[in-house]
């Protein structure tokens, strides 16, 4: 309520907002609380709403794309959504440990762009970004990736057979499909040096079991896998031999790669990567690695989930 709150008081003062909001993601936002949104001059729309036409399809396509973007000169993309949990503040899993990038320039303008086409599929509005221009000092060497489907499952195939002698995967939710299977044991048969670092509690339980065998498969190929323990890891990272970094809000699961709707920042500047990997190992640092032991430990019951 404080961010809402917050959006009111900036409408008052003239500021023009707009608030998307994947229909399923905010089913507790009210008809009470959108309306009062909306009578006090908040633009408001749901993200992704059911169709009766392709209804399975309509009710999975979801919007995970997590943009805002500041008068045009501004912009935020990465893994964090707005709730109580991302604060710390869940009862059982306590920190929130996540990515988020904060973007300025001429990238602001694409986000922008690829906000308000979401915003016309969703409310019939066809408007165009105000392009600002910005300075060129401070610049890094990045590209947005903006997806819905498979052509993100091609893409981070294609950086896995780029890489030549390390690979670094961080993600909270890993069901990778056989084609991405694939590129990892063939990257690893290679003899690359390949880390994963996933949650060792999760806030989907129903994510663990059919991540099991593909751990334990990757295990035995001689692959690290790391169990963050401080808290929850939320993080969407990828990064490619110290040269390539993916901040993405997507996970590696058939949802994010066939379904969602998706954004990614892929770096190419080696400062800004190194200052990833310096957070990537310290969330290592937060976790203990996965072992044939602590694989053969999982109860019965939820293994045959």
């Amino acid at each position: 309520m404080k961010f809402f709150n917050l959006l009111k008081e900036r409408a008052a003062e003239g500021v023009k907002i707009k608030l998307s909001v994947d229909r399923f993601g905010g089913n507790d936002m009210s008809r009470t609380l959108v309306n009062d949104l909306k009578k006090n001059g908040v633009e408001f729309t749901f993200s992704r709403k059911a169709s009766m036409q392709h209804f399975f399809y309509s009710i999975n396509h979801r919007n995970h794309r997590k943009f805002v973007v500041v008068d045009g000169k501004e912009a935020y993309l990465g893994g964090f959504n707005i709730g109580e949990e991302y604060l710390g503040n869940h009862k059982k899993l306590g920190y929130w440990r996540d990515y988020h990038l904060r973007i300025k320039g001429e990238g602001v303008f694409e986000i922008e762009q690829q906000f308000l086409k979401d915003w016309e599929e969703d409310t019939g509005q066809r408007l165009s970004p105000q392009h600002v221009h910005t300075s060129d000092s401070n610049r890094a060497n990045y590209q947005l990736l903006f997806s819905t489907g498979e052509e993100l499952e091609q893409k981070v195939i294609k950086l896995i057979n780029c890489a030549r002698t390390k690979l670094t995967i961080a993600t909270p939710y890993f069901i990778p499909s056989e084609r991405l299977m694939d590129a990892l044991i063939s990257a690893k048969e290679k003899g690359f040096s390949i880390d994963i670092l996933l949650p060792d509690n999760t806030d989907a339980w129903f994510t663990k079991p059919p991540s099991y065998p593909k751990t334990e498969k990757l295990l035995s190929k001689g692959i690290r896998i790391f169990l963050y323990e401080k808290g929850f890891f939320h993080g969407k990272v990828m990064i490619i031999d110290h040269t390539v970094a993916n901040i993405s809000t997507a996970n590696w699961d058939p949802r994010s790669f066939y379904l969602n709707d998706e954004a990614s920042c892929i770096i190419y500047d080696r400062e800004i990567i190194a200052y990833v990997e310096r957070e990537i190992n310290e969330d290592k640092a937060n976790s203990r690695r996965l072992t044939k032991r602590v694989i053969d430990e999982i109860p019965k019951w939820e293994r045959s989930l």
